[in-house]
């Protein structure tokens, strides 16, 4: 029996080391004109993921409304919040989303947004917190959450969610985390650049940055209330930098591949016990 417990434990060795080079191994990156890029995380190469039609009678797609759960999501921004708009995968699916009413003259619309399961989280431009919950379905709830976000400061720039907590680009130089309530936890003082998207690859963050000629992706360490950015590259479409990028998302890992995780450590447990025997 020792022989097939090792057989069956370099079999699982061997599967696991496969998933892990495969999956959670890229960020989606949105253009300015309704393209959606997939980027690796390990060499900043995009290749063209989707590509909708510019929103009707809008200033486009939000800047910074990108999310991903096997459906595309992203928003219009535009200055009457009675057309402002979540869309999946490039069709219509909540108008209008709701948003706190602004000074007259004052442009309305989506601070940031970002996807966690089956709901959508989205920050308008006064700082209010919202959920539009069952986005993979056809009936949703779009609800406040908190008004005026608890610590908020400055203007937002991209969202991203990982677990029950959110990371927000603001300003120029500083990040900061909220829960999923709105709550600020934490504050980094440290960074020094501006990311237009920001996006989770397994529990790790990216973020990209606009030079103004290329854009840029880091890789992110939060440790305590500061952050270590790392130049991974600058980020090119069949070898050309010529991209204007304004959001990025995550990639969740496929159902398919949790379920052969889990059946692969069932697996070895399962060797182990008949090892044992």
């Amino acid at each position: 029996m020792r022989r097939t417990y090792w057989e069956s434990r370099t079999c699982l060795v061997l599967a696991l080391a496969v998933l892990s080079t495969t999956a959670n191994a890229a960020i989606l990156v949105q253009g300015s004109e309704g393209q959606v890029y997939l980027v690796s995380t390990s060499t900043a190469v995009a290749t063209l993921f989707a590509s909708y039609p510019d929103v009707p009678g809008s200033d486009a797609f939000s800047p910074n409304g990108l999310g991903y759960n096997g459906n595309v999501f992203n928003t219009s921004f535009v200055n009457s919040a009675s057309n402002l708009t979540l869309y999946r995968n490039g069709v219509a699916l909540v108008q209008p989303l709701a948003t706190t009413s602004q000074p007259s003259g004052t442009a309305v619309g989506i601070a940031a947004g970002d996807v966690s399961g089956n709901t959508y989280y989205y920050i308008d431009t006064d700082f209010d917190l919202y959920s539009v919950s069952n986005i993979n379905g056809a009936t949703h709830s779009n609800v406040k959450i908190m008004d005026e976000m608890t610590g908020a400061t400055g203007l937002f720039g991209d969202l991203a969610i990982s677990g029950g907590s959110m990371v927000v680009s603001y300003g120029t130089n500083s990040l900061q985390q909220f829960d999923l309530n709105g709550n600020l936890l934490n504050t980094i003082t440290n960074e020094t650049r501006r990311y237009l998207g920001l996006a989770f690859d397994g529990g790790v963050l990216y973020g990209v940055v606009d030079t103004g000629s290329t854009n840029d992706l880091y890789r992110l360490v939060i440790t305590g209330t500061s952050v270590v950015s790392y130049l991974v590259g600058t980020i090119k479409l069949n070898g050309s930098s010529d991209l204007t990028l304004t959001d990025a998302a995550s990639v969740p890992l496929p159902a398919a591949a949790w379920l052969l995780l889990s059946g692969l450590v069932g697996f070895g447990f399962v060797a182990r016990r008949r090892s044992a025997a």
